[in-house]
């Protein structure tokens, strides 16, 4: 069913999204994405939460040629806005190394009513703690309402994600950034995001946990 009424839209969006895997989709004020997106009206930011749209990846077959969840991605996400949107003229942005245009998708968040990073560089989702990730930016001809702010999970919290390391130097029994103990590196067995009390229904499987480390040591060869 393709929808142009604004005040449907996102609701819709959101429906068709959520049947992908897809459940943080947000709108975001236009007024940050004019320069870039002289078409925008509307935006709407797109991100998974959990590992259901990692399982739905690996259950597509998807091979491991090139960046196959990256591929992946682009057309579902294409697949959604065409069904819900047609032939509305929109524009979809993604947050992957060798995007032509490269979005400051953290800052949109925020502008969206994301928390603000909190002790890991991440943004802690309120339903899925750090158990989630940018995937895509649709910008739109139509407009999409505005919301508030999302709470804030990392204010009033003890840090254990960082806290409880034993390899951080801690002053007065907070964390100091930047401070490890000796000549220890941190490394994807850390633990700290398993150690955030909020999403753990949400956590990784281990095997979504290990793709993304070695797609993280593969762009970084890349770029070495």
């Amino acid at each position: 069913m393709i929808v142009t009424d604004g005040q449907r839209l996102l609701e819709r969006l959101r429906e068709r999204f959520a049947a992908e895997g897809l459940f943080v989709v947000l709108p975001v004020e236009v007024e940050e994405l004019r320069e870039v997106v002289p078409l925008a009206r509307g935006a709407v930011l797109v991100g998974d939460g959990g590992g259901t749209f990692f399982s739905r990846f690996l259950a597509a077959g998807a091979g491991e040629e090139g960046d196959p969840l990256d591929s992946y991605t682009r057309r579902v996400v294409r697949r959604v806005v065409e069904d819900v949107l047609g032939g509305t003229e929109l524009a979809i942005f993604h947050p992957f190394a060798g995007e032509k245009v490269h979005l400051p998708f953290q800052r949109l968040g925020m502008v969206a009513g994301l928390p603000a990073p909190g002790p890991l560089g991440v943004q802690v989702h309120p339903r899925f703690g750090p158990w989630w990730a940018y995937r895509a930016l649709v910008a739109l001809a139509v407009p999409v309402e505005s919301e508030g702010p999302m709470a804030e999970s990392c204010r009033d919290c003890g840090g254990p994600c960082v806290n409880d390391c034993r390899e951080h130097a801690t002053a007065g029994g907070r964390w100091v950034a930047g401070s490890l103990r000796g000549e220890i590196v941190c490394s994807d067995a850390c633990g700290a995001r398993s150690r955030c009390p909020v999403g753990r229904d949400a956590h990784y499987s281990p095997e979504q946990i290990a793709f993304h480390a070695r797609a993280r040591r593969a762009l970084a060869a890349r770029r070495a």
